[in-house]
């Protein structure tokens, strides 16, 4: 595991890095490929910009609703940086319904979205096995194969690498480069997705 990068006299939270590291790419990775789905590349740069606010802070109201005691002490957090006052599954409810009513106000068409979006979702998800495998949370059972790895005292089943190796394989399957245009025009919508 490698939870933290120094970098000189800066500490960098890996996890956090390898996430913004996806998002980065994933995001880079749609807007080259948004055409190919007969879908505006602004559209898809301001839903995903909005996706991505609105559940950044969807998470942070969300965890505040939740835990309010948590910021007592000092209410100026609810502005602070740290990710472990989030509510992720809040945030992703809320990211979901602004890209939902963003995409009907834009009368963007729904699975050829998701189809733009859906090399962006690989990446992420690859970045998420990797940023997993270096906090070391989502650790497997305990095992006695070969290919285990020690964590928290004992030998467990690598669910890290399970987890990036197959999301490698979803980006292989999905990645546009691979496919012609002709091909993408005739598959249908939602396919990719």
């Amino acid at each position: 595991m490698f939870p933290v990068l120094h970098v000189g006299r800066v500490a960098l939270q890996t996890p956090d890095l390898l996430i913004l590291l996806g998002i980065w790419v994933g995001v880079m990775l749609i807007e080259k490929f948004a055409e190919r789905f007969s879908i505006s590349t602004k559209q898809l740069e301001n839903l995903t910009l909005w996706s991505l606010l609105s559940g950044l802070v969807g998470a942070r109201l969300l965890y505040f609703l939740k835990f309010p005691q948590a910021f007592l002490a000092n209410p100026l957090d609810i502005l602070s940086l740290r990710p472990f006052l989030l509510d992720f599954e809040g945030g992703v409810t809320v990211a979901l319904i602004v890209a939902l009513i963003y995409g009907q106000k834009r009368k963007m068409s729904f699975w050829s979205t998701l189809d733009a979006l859906t090399p962006g979702f690989a990446v992420f998800a690859v970045s998420l096995g990797l940023a997993h495998l270096a906090s070391g949370n989502a650790y497997g059972i305990e095992t006695r194969l070969p290919w285990g790895i020690e964590l928290w005292g004992a030998v467990r089943h690598p669910v890290q690498i399970y987890e990036t190796l197959a999301a490698m394989l979803i980006l292989y399957l999905v990645l546009p480069l691979k496919f012609r245009q002709e091909t993408i025009e005739r598959q249908k919508r939602g396919v990719l997705f």
